[in-house]
């Protein structure tokens, strides 16, 4: 029998759902994977879609694997697919340690029935045992706390705000999570502590568009590269963002603009040094 594959962890959309990324391939091969024989809680989608809070404990999960894996090598053990999630699921190792049975163990974490005439694994097994563990120690949903307090303070953008939120963060520099990358210079990110949503504009560059331009609405040369570059380097990462000011004339889609510091070294210059942005005038100063 093959070992099982491995691969990068790219992003963490929740406690039980993962991005990977096959190692050393370029043009990036990616795989969406579930955590199979448990049940996370759910974390909140914007408006309109639904629901609009997290669940309780859903935050908690979630960040509990993203601070545990992003960026790590894993080995994921296929059980099945799901095609019209377009999704794998199955096991995760980060090496010899089971995230699953880990989850349950902090209470962040629901072993889901059996289904009925079907054996129970090892692994089953396991997540059993980490179950009754957690209840016993009161663990994560298991405390006993009112549920309400584990439940995150959602802020999402209403475009009427983006001008006094620029004035509270303009020319300062702010932990922020970079929970998508639209382009190679185009961030949703996370304010922390505040949990304020908002996207975010790289100063002074622009990176190639992934729509395109004409009828057949290709992406332009090197778009999916720089991209691809940018998520390695920040996705699902806590960054520190100097906030330079904003843009409003799109009332549905306003955006702040700022820079990714690292050291003394702004991570636009690493884009422009590797070809894959070009420096923009206006949005400088």
């Amino acid at each position: 029998m093959s070992a099982d594959p491995q691969y990068v962890v790219k992003a963490v959309n929740s406690g039980d759902t993962l991005q990977l990324l096959v190692p050393n391939k370029l043009p990036p091969v990616e795989k969406s994977i579930g955590i199979s024989l448990i049940d996370t809680p759910k974390l909140a989608k914007k408006p309109p879609g639904a629901p609009a809070r997290d669940e309780p404990y859903a935050w908690e999960a979630r960040e509990f694997i993203r601070k545990k894996l992003i960026g790590k090598t894993i080995t994921f053990h296929h059980e099945y697919s799901v095609d019209r999630l377009e999704r794998e699921f199955g096991q995760i190792y980060l090496d010899k340690e089971n995230i699953a049975v880990l989850l349950v163990s902090e209470g962040l974490a629901e072993v889901r029935g059996r289904p009925q005439g079907q054996q129970a694994s090892e692994v089953f097994a396991q997540l059993e045992a980490a179950q009754e563990q957690a209840k016993k120690s009161k663990k994560g949903k298991w405390s006993g706390t009112p549920a309400e307090h584990h439940i995150r303070n959602l802020i999402w953008d209403p475009p009427e705000d983006i001008v006094s939120l620029s004035n509270n963060v303009n020319g300062q520099i702010c932990k922020v999570l970079v929970e998508q990358v639209i382009n190679g210079g185009l961030l949703r990110v996370l304010l922390l502590p505040s949990l304020q949503m908002v996207s975010v504009a790289l100063t002074g560059i622009q990176c190639p568009s992934l729509k395109g331009k004409g009828q057949e609405a290709q992406p332009e040369p090197f778009a999916i590269e720089a991209r691809f570059f940018t998520e390695r380097a920040v996705l699902n990462r806590e960054v520190n963002m100097l906030f330079e000011g904003y843009d409003n004339r799109n009332a549905n889609n306003p955006y702040l603009y700022g820079s990714v510091v690292q050291g003394e070294k702004c991570f636009q210059a690493e884009l422009l040094e590797r070809g894959l942005a070009q420096v923009v005038q206006w949005s400088i100063g």
